[in-house]
């Protein structure tokens, strides 16, 4: 399990990074496109967008202090989870 989740790791990061920009650039979009979505229902993404960076980042750093022949900080299945919450 360690070994997998090494493997993949750096991989699922950089795609969750970057699907976490895609979502930040379709909320600028949104004030034009899709004008009904209100500021308030715009923020709530925002902020979920936000909180899972922030995690992501917070995991990220936890890891570089962990040995290869601990647990994982965090497991690339989580990383879909959040960008579910976000979704």
């Amino acid at each position: 399990m360690r070994k997998d989740e090494y493997n993949n790791r750096d991989e699922a990061v950089a795609y969750t990074r970057s699907k976490l920009e895609k979502y930040q650039d379709k909320v600028e979009d949104l004030k034009t496109k899709k004008q009904w979505i209100t500021e308030e229902q715009r923020q709530d993404l925002v902020d979920r967008i936000n909180e899972t960076l922030t995690w992501l980042e917070e995991q990220i750093e936890k890891q570089k202090e962990i040995a290869l022949d601990e647990d994982p900080a965090f497991r690339v299945s989580e990383l879909d989870s959040k960008l579910k919450r976000v979704d």
